[in-house]
């Protein structure tokens, strides 16, 4: 458990040895991926959002959820990502 009751706000947590800030256990993140490609009717969520902290399994980054696209809940969003140094 840490301070917030909610989400936190971006850079609050120290980065880890690989510098990224913040990559878990404020909002499950919404993927591009399929649950199933052929029918197109949920889409992929993975990792962990402020209040699954009651469900331990649900904490890892690699744990996949399925929702349909038009599901919106306080506890599931994206990642910008910003790649430097790719050369492009």
């Amino acid at each position: 458990m840490d301070k917030f009751e909610y989400t936190a706000s971006v850079g609050s947590f120290a980065a880890n040895q690989h510098s990224p800030h913040d990559m878990g256990g404020n909002v499950r993140e919404w993927c591009k991926d399929w649950c199933d490609p052929a029918a197109k009717k949920y889409r992929v969520s993975r990792g962990a959002a402020w209040n699954f902290y009651v469900f331990p399994s649900y904490l890892s980054s690699s744990h996949r959820y399925y929702l349909g696209p038009d599901i919106s809940f306080n506890r599931i969003g994206f990642r910008c990502v910003l790649v430097s140094g790719s050369g492009r």
